[in-house]
């Protein structure tokens, strides 16, 4: 039973070694894919930065764009992409100022807990001592 116990240990992690490894390898895999992917798309937005073609995307049509719609570049286009960016770092401030008060609500609690643990321990240094002491009188 003994034996056999540790060759099942043996095999599972063996196992569980293959498929850590299996696994980094799918991740390098990823992370190249995506590298490269990144790298294209740098490229591809050079090169329209650079022939002024950035006000649309290539793959879009003229006929593809509503009327209503207001086109890249414009001061109503402008302005909307203003007013998002704005709502949306005022949702981030909103989000990091609640996480900085749970996180100053948690520091006063474990100062308190602090707080509470150096008391504690000055109690058990006092008694210690004093019973130190009522030992040393009574030998």
């Amino acid at each position: 039973a003994v034996v056999s116990t540790q060759s099942k240990q043996w095999y599972q992690r063996r196992v569980s070694s293959g498929i850590n490894a299996e696994y980094m390898g799918a991740k390098e895999k990823v992370k190249k894919k995506s590298k490269l992917e990144m790298e294209t798309l740098r490229s591809r937005f050079k090169i329209m930065q650079t022939t002024g073609t950035l006000e649309r995307s290539p793959s879009v049509s003229e006929s593809e764009f509503s009327i209503e719609s207001p086109r890249l570049g414009s001061m109503e286009h402008l302005g909307h992409m203003e007013q998002r960016i704005e709502e949306i770092m005022l949702t981030e401030r909103t989000r990091w100022e609640q996480e900085r008060d749970e996180l100053m609500r948690k520091v006063k609690e474990l100062q308190m807990d602090n707080e509470e643990y150096q008391e504690q321990m000055k109690d058990i240094k006092n008694s210690k001592k004093l019973r130190d002491s009522a030992e040393k009188q009574v030998v």
